[in-house]
């Protein structure tokens, strides 16, 4: 399907914009790659992609896709060692009915302390650059931390993961776009012989549709599964239903409790 058509430069000594790929696919592993690029153009090329391929797949985005177009450049990129044996993948886009400032504003802000989490779970976070506030507002275009986790899963599964993320602002003339990205540092650790995750990757964009904003989210894992009791379309799709709870999550806080503020 065609999508976007890159303007080239006829001028002499003129860099042509790049051209971003066309399906959901290929995108999602096209921005993974191009996150921390110094210079935007790229990553905007493929937002703008994202947007049109959106606008003619909203209904069925919502629903889900299985992806497994993760490319090796990106994973290398991270200074990790390419495993595409067991990639799995998913990616969902939906709209959030509130414009992407109020978005961040519960991303970043909702919690006073993102440390926080239920009893008995193990949440710990070290920050590489920025902070929360900075990024809500606006005055710092990046944030990275890293983050140490244990969570308790249904079928009483337990894992423990090591990650890092990165959060990224990019201005434009309109509303600012978002983007984050995280992976796993490590092999995650669980406590059942028959799943190991050795390696996860994830991809969001947030982008200003109208008076609201629009969602897309991916992730990848390389896992190893023996006796596995649960099928891979069911676990594709508890992934799916996770991922498109978080605009359910964003849209209920600020109608119960409105947009936090910095300080509250």
């Amino acid at each position: 399907m065609y999508l976007f058509i890159a303007m080239t430069s006829f001028s002499l000594g003129c860099k042509s914009p790049p051209i971003a790929p066309e399906t959901l696919d290929d995108l999602a592993s096209y921005l993974f790659l191009h996150m921390d690029d110094e210079d935007p153009e790229a990553l905007l090329a493929g937002l703008d992609n994202l947007d049109v391929w959106l606008d003619e797949n909203s209904e069925a985005a919502v629903d889900g896709y299985k992806v497994t177009n993760l490319s090796q450049e990106a994973v290398e990129s991270l200074g990790l060692d390419y495993e595409p044996e067991g990639l799995v993948g998913a990616a969902v886009g939906y709209d959030i009915a509130h414009p992407v400032e109020d978005v961040v504003a519960v991303m970043m802000l909702a919690k006073a302390d993102p440390d926080a989490k239920p009893s008995g779970e193990l949440y710990s976070r070290e920050y590489l650059e920025g902070d929360r506030e900075c990024f809500a507002i606006g005055d710092c275009l990046a944030l990275e931390y890293t983050s140490h986790s244990a969570d308790f899963l249904p079928m009483g599964l337990n894992v423990e993961s090591w990650t890092q993320t990165q959060h990224r602002r990019i201005p434009t003339e309109d509303e600012d776009r978002l983007l984050q990205r995280s992976w796993m540092t490590a092999p995650a650790v669980s406590n059942y012989d028959w799943l190991s995750i050795d390696q996860q990757y994830w991809i969001a964009t947030l982008s200003p549709w109208g008076e609201k904003s629009r969602r897309v989210e991916a992730g990848w894992v390389v896992l190893r599964l023996a006796e596995m009791p649960v099928p891979e379309d069911v676990a594709l799709s508890i992934a799916i239903n996770e991922m498109r709870g978080m605009g359910e999550y964003y849209e209920n806080y600020i109608a119960e409790k409105g947009v936090p503020q910095p300080g509250d």
